[in-house]
This record gives structure tokens, sequence and C-alpha cells, in this order.
């Protein structure tokens, strides 16, 4: 079970992979322009600065990627482990963390799992109508609730969403 500061913090992955590019975007040499006065000053590259290569960003793209991390998907085991890869990876760069004091940045996530009843039951006219999940129906929702009934509600049929002229 993920922690809930594991639930709230969500890396980007992407951002991680940009860094890198960034870092092999800066050139050996220093360049300056004298259009306008630099408010800031950059500094200079150091003369051991890694630069990114095909070979070394692949090792990267192998690690996120492989099967170890399990998907990735959020709130699993998978998660967890490609964060600390990503975590530990930007401690051994050298890079600082956020002004949260970590690599992640907070995002609220939610998850819904819906768990339909097996069977739909439609009633009227004097015919009972029973259907089974996955065979006859499916249902879902998108609201975040704990639970979600639908109880002698009005039915309209819309269609089945298929668009077949050869059926007529």
């Amino acid at each position: 079970m993920l922690s809930y500061s594991s639930f709230l913090a969500r890396p980007v992955a992407a951002s991680f992979l940009l860094g890198l590019a960034l870092v092999g975007c800066q050139s050996q040499s220093a360049q300056t322009t004298t259009s306008a006065p630099a408010t800031t000053t950059a500094a200079a590259p150091s003369a051991n600065a890694p630069t990114i290569t095909a070979s070394n960003i692949s090792k990267y793209l192998r690690a996120v990627s492989s099967d170890d991390m399990l998907g990735r998907k959020p709130f699993t085991i998978g998660e967890e482990r490609s964060t600390t890869y990503l975590a530990d990876e930007f401690k051994r760069l050298g890079l600082q963390p956020g002004p949260n004091g970590t690599y992640f940045q907070p995002v609220p996530l939610v998850e819904i799992t819906g768990t339909p009843s097996p069977t739909l039951q439609i009633k009227g006219k004097g015919q009972n109508l029973s259907f089974q999940y996955k065979t006859d129906f499916v249902a879902f929702t998108q609201r975040e609730q704990a639970q979600v009934n639908v109880t002698n509600s009005a039915l309209v049929f819309a269609g089945y969403g298929v668009v077949a002229p050869e059926y007529g």
C-alpha cells in the first residue's frame, strides 16, 4: 500500500529527460551578447561536465522502461520503484531538490474502481429483463463518490454506438 505522501507525489519522468537534454545543450564555451546588459550571470560549464550521448541517455530509458518497473502505473509498486530510481539519479547527478525539499511535485490523483452489480434488472410494461455484467452490459462512473446507485430510473435506448450501414 502506498503512503499518503507517495499518493500525492507524482513524478514527471519527462521533466527528468528534459533536464538531461538541457544539460546536454550547454556549450563548452561561454558566449556573451552586447545588445542588453544581463541581470544575472550564468556559470560557465565545468570542463568535466557530462555530455549527453545516445548511449548514456539510452541507459536511463532502458532503466525506466524495464520490466522491473512493472509498468510504472500510479498507486503501484512499479510507481514506487520508478520514482525511487529517478530520485536516486537526481541525487547522483547532484541536482538539488525543489522548493518543497523533494524531487517530486505534489499532484493529487483519484483512482476510481467501479464494482457494478453482477446483474442489471429492468422492469417495465409487464416484462422483466435481467442482464449479466460484462456479457450483456458494462457500467462505470467518473463520480468521486463512495457509492453510486441507479434505482428506479428512466431508461432511454441511445443506439448501439456502432455505425454499420451494411446492417441497415
